[in-house]
């Protein structure tokens, strides 16, 4: 790592008297399924990116946003997780790093949310859903930023990108820092490094990019994964990401040509009491990398497939201390799998229809075959039904397979985790200015995971719950209502049953059954813009949460530009702006109310 800096600091000047002049033509981040909701392209802070973006997805910060879980349709945080270039990025020790990825929002273009049939014929897939990215063609420009927040945060980053006039080459780098304060308990201080770079070929047909990332980061987590708040817990990670993908398209529009690889390296320290280091203590190093071909062909107009080979490969070296003692950790342990998917379509005047599946083989059990299958009707020129099948697969964690500690307790005989989804909706387009969507969902899991309480005051187990069915119902409004102005409404109703006995639930059975939002983007002037979004929603019963289950998500961020000087901006930002204590985690006290503000100089 220390050879990675020493190149950054020795091109970082090269870099910076070459770069021409310029504006940094940063892309403005949509998370969306079949929605737009808007999200800042450069978060003052995780929780602020899009928790509220819309139905069916949600970020839950543990303390003030050093971890995040992200949850999908109601899922755990392992049934959800991030993809780049058709690869999921996965973290086989826990997937509460699932929500993760050392590069900046500037490097991707839009993020979509994926699920059921669109994320198996777009991406590797994780068990409920993924947001998904490609890179974004590289500009010339730059931009500067520091911000401070409440009790004594700050931020710098600089991102710094050059297009090489008359070549298709292009390249990026970027620097950060952030500090962040104890906002549930001052222990749980956040200090963040990171840096990157990434070189692009682009031309009509061909994009090639490859980058290498780094993130330090050590952070309190006082409360956080159901360990009791009396201890000082704390955790320090290193993660290193090197991706590139090639993508070439075809003659055909849509149709395309896709190879992807990636390595990864995680480090994770974790230390359950820092007055007493040696009671218990674990490092963990994982190593994860994965290859994928992937396209899309039409043999003649309206018929033809989507296809995608992957291999992937995951590899963990654990150690510890227990009561002064060496101890195994997790382990030493790897598996390997490899998928093939084959998707035929075939349109037949306004219905389309598709039907295939993929087939798992896994280094360490019998290959698993998944259903795939789909039909969209376009209804008009505004309107398109829908309905599909998918099946997906997860391997459980090793955490959840072999941890132990004196709050926590894997299980070594928990099955693959099996996931069947049934969906019907309707996106509809009633003007330019209105659209709607609303979908209806089924899904069924076998062998499903979560971590249980049987008794108060009990260890939280690893445990096969069986089977459980989550019947799901989203909609959502978006209203733009003249140019400067733009409205959204949106809900959801989420619905588990299962013949599992437990006192309490960690994740799985822990999940707003209902959620109503509200967003507001709006530029009142040509030096103001407003974002404004707002969620009530009402968990399930859970005698682990201490309070109400019923709560608000809310958080407003303004951006001012001044008119003379448009290469300036301040952003001024408020995260959980009610200061509801809604606890997002049973039994886990939530962070105060936050301010934050930032100053951008961009060329």
């Amino acid at each position: 790592m220390r050879v990675f800096w020493i190149v950054l600091c020795a091109v970082w000047p090269l870099w910076v008297s070459s770069a021409e002049s310029g504006a940094l033509e940063l892309p403005e981040l949509r998370i969306r399924g079949d929605s737009a909701a808007r999200a800042p392209s450069a978060p003052l802070t995780p929780g602020l990116a899009g928790a509220l973006a819309g139905p069916g997805l949600r970020l839950a910060p543990q303390g003030g946003g050093a971890q995040a879980d992200l949850s999908i349709r109601g899922s755990s945080f392992s049934g959800a997780g991030l993809a780049l270039g058709g690869l999921s990025l996965r973290q086989p020790q826990t997937e509460h790093f699932h929500a993760e990825m050392p590069l900046p929002l500037e490097w991707l273009s839009e993020v979509r949310l994926l699920t059921g049939l669109e994320q198996a014929r777009d991406v590797s897939g994780h068990l409920v859903g993924s947001l998904a990215a490609e890179f974004a063609p590289i500009a010339t420009g730059g931009a500067a930023s520091a911000g401070l927040s409440t009790g004594g945060g700050h931020d710098e980053r600089v991102v710094i990108s050059r297009a090489l006039e008359g070549t298709p080459w292009a390249g990026a780098l970027f620097l950060s820092n952030r500090d962040l304060p104890g906002r549930d308990y001052h222990h749980n201080t956040a200090e963040t490094r990171a840096g990157g770079l990434h070189l692009q070929y682009r031309t009509a047909e061909d994009q090639l990019d490859a980058a290498l990332a780094v993130q330090d980061k050590a952070f309190g987590a006082r409360g956080f994964y159901g360990v009791a708040p009396t201890l000082l817990a704390s955790e320090e990670t290193t993660d290193v990401l090197l991706i590139g993908s090639w993508r070439h398209d075809l003659a055909e529009p849509d149709d395309f040509l896709r190879l992807s690889a990636s390595t990864r390296r995680f480090a994770d320290e974790y230390i359950l009491n820092d007055a007493d280091p040696d009671a218990y203590r674990n490092d963990h190093r994982t190593r994860v990398s994965s290859g994928s071909a992937d396209g899309r062909l039409s043999v003649v107009h309206g018929t033809g497939l989507t296809w995608r080979v992957v291999a992937e490969d995951e590899r963990i070296d654990s150690d510890g201390v227990l009561q002064g003692a060496p101890s195994d950790g997790l382990g030493r342990h790897d598996r390997q799998r490899l998928g093939v998917l084959v998707l035929p379509f075939h349109k037949i005047g306004p219905v389309t229809l598709e039907a295939g599946g993929q087939v798992l083989f896994f280094s360490d059990g019998e290959p698993m075959p998944l259903a795939l299958a789909g039909a969209r009707w376009a209804v008009s020129d505004g309107q398109e039904a829908y309905v599909t099948i998918s099946e997906t697969v997860r391997q459980p964690s090793f955490t959840e397979l072999d941890y132990e500690s004196p709050a926590s307790l894997g299980n070594r005989g928990l099955e693959n985790e099996e996931s069947r989804e049934v969906e019907a909706g309707l996106r509809s387009r009633w003007s330019p200015a209105v659209r709607t969507r609303l979908a209806v969902f089924r899904r069924d899991t076998e062998h499903t995971v979560d971590w249980l309480r049987l008794a108060p005051g009990g260890r939280w187990l690893a445990t096969d719950v069986g089977d459980v069915v989550t019947r799901g119902l989203e909609a959502e409004v978006v209203w733009e209502v003249a140019e400067t102005l733009r409205l959204t409404a949106f809900g959801e109703v989420l619905r588990k049953h299962s013949g599992a006995d437990f006192e309490a639930s960690r994740y799985v059975f822990d999940y707003p059954e209902e959620r109503l939002g509200l967003g507001l983007s709006w530029r009142p002037a040509a030096w103001c813009e407003v974002s404004v979004t707002q969620a009530v929603l009402r968990y399930a019963a859970n005698p682990a949460r201490g309070g109400d289950r019923t709560g608000v998500e809310a958080d407003l961020e303004v951006v001012l530009r001044p008119p003379r000087r448009t290469d300036l901006s301040l952003t001024l930002a408020c995260v959980n702006l009610f200061d509801d204590d809604l606890e997002l985690y049973p039994g886990q006290r939530r962070a105060a109310r936050t301010a934050l503000a930032r100053l951008t100089f961009a060329w």
